[in-house]
């Protein structure tokens, strides 16, 4: 005996099991990174968050389309979106050809205090 509804639930199932793996993933990521300080994260460290940031991108678009409607779906494809943004920026910060000069002027035109040269501060 067949149970249409019951397949229907099964299959779901799945797909939200697929959502929120992958959310628990990104949040468990992103929770990682930012209790690593901004002098020691390296650049080849960097690299692989944006190289795992790709990944997480690639593997929320393949998620079904009847996902893509859900909240949880939005949250994550936009933490993954400001992921992808931020981390280049990130990255061209990290670099040594970055002087205090230019750590001033964006504080200047951020207007926001930004002590990078203390050690503990936290790079996301």
């Amino acid at each position: 005996m067949k149970y249409p509804e019951l397949e229907k639930t099964e299959a779901e199932l799945k797909n939200l099991k697929k959502l929120y793996g992958l959310y628990t993933e990104v949040v468990d990521s992103i929770a990682g990174w930012k209790e690593s300080s901004w002098a020691d994260v390296n650049q080849a460290q960097l690299n692989d968050i944006l190289e795992q940031v790709q990944k997480y991108g690639d593997q929320c678009m393949r998620l079904p389309k009847d996902l893509k409607e859900w909240q949880a779906y939005k949250e994550l494809k936009q933490e993954i979106d400001n992921l992808k943004e931020v981390l280049p920026i990130i990255s061209d910060l990290k670099k040594p050809s970055i002087m205090p000069r230019h750590w001033i002027r964006l504080i200047e035109i951020t207007g926001t205090p930004l002590n990078y040269e203390q050690e503990d501060n936290f790079f996301l």
